[in-house]
């Protein structure tokens, strides 16, 4: 296998406040509070010559649900779990 098949570690991700570093490799998705101090580290020796692209975004809580918790589910969103 080559070294994408075999998701040698990218780089980390970093919680300085919590003492933690998450390893990423190529395709993973990180879920954090973004309250949380974090960081990203240089690439690592295995991805020193390519090119490496993180992406990050940022969604409020009241976008995903309309911030509330005590809303009633629609029927489609019921069918749906």
């Amino acid at each position: 296998m080559n070294r994408f098949g075999d998701k040698e570690v990218a780089q980390y991700f970093c919680f300085a406040s919590l003492v933690v570093c998450v390893e990423l490799r190529p395709g993973d998705v990180l879920l954090f509070n973004p309250h949380v101090q974090h960081s990203l580290s240089q690439k690592t020796k295995a991805y020193e010559g390519d090119r490496v692209h993180v992406s990050t975004i940022y969604i409020k809580t009241k976008h995903v649900n309309g911030n509330d918790v005590d809303a009633e589910l629609t029927q489609e969103e019921l069918m749906a779990m």
